[in-house]
């Protein structure tokens, strides 16, 4: 009786153990805090690396042989409310560890908020196309919504407009 119940009670642990790995197949986070804020896509983090947001472009404000670009500095201002000084999770794609400056290319969560997609949702950024990454598809939506709602970047006057 002894060894039908050992034997019933291993198999719940090994089961249940094998529903938790299911449940929380998710990529693994880092965290780390987020130091300063250098523009609407780039961020430098305590440790003293720099993170490329990634699946996003904003709009530059230090190119050294461009001007600011419209909405740059709106884009950087929303960065830092939303992430300097504050803790974050950061996830990365195998696919997509370094960008060619040689910056850790990641999304980054701020209090369970996806940074990323809360740019493209706002019409802070553009998703960045070149590259595939996971989460491309739902980028591309936010950005859809933000250009209908006219949000951010996409607020253009056009002949439709009343004012």
């Amino acid at each position: 009786m002894a060894r039908i119940a050992a034997a019933v009670l291993l198999f719940f642990v090994l089961s249940l153990n094998a529903i938790l790995a299911v449940e929380t197949d998710q990529p693994a986070r880092e965290k780390a805090k987020v130091a300063k804020v250098y523009d609407g896509d780039t961020l430098l983090l305590e440790d003293g690396r720099t993170i490329r947001l990634l699946g996003i472009d904003a709009p530059e404000i230090h190119h050294p042989t461009l001007p600011p670009q419209r909405f740059g500095v709106e884009a950087m201002n929303f960065v830092k409310s939303f992430a300097e000084g504050k803790d974050c999770e950061l996830e990365f794609e195998a696919q997509n560890k370094k960008d060619v400056h040689g910056r850790s290319v990641a999304y980054m969560y701020v209090s369970r908020k996806l940074l990323n997609a809360e740019l493209l949702k706002g019409g802070f950024a553009f998703v960045y196309v070149k590259y595939d990454f996971k989460l491309k598809a739902d980028f591309v939506q936010h950005q859809k919504e933000a250009i209908k709602a006219r949000k951010g970047l996409w607020k253009i006057k056009d002949k439709s407009d009343k004012k």
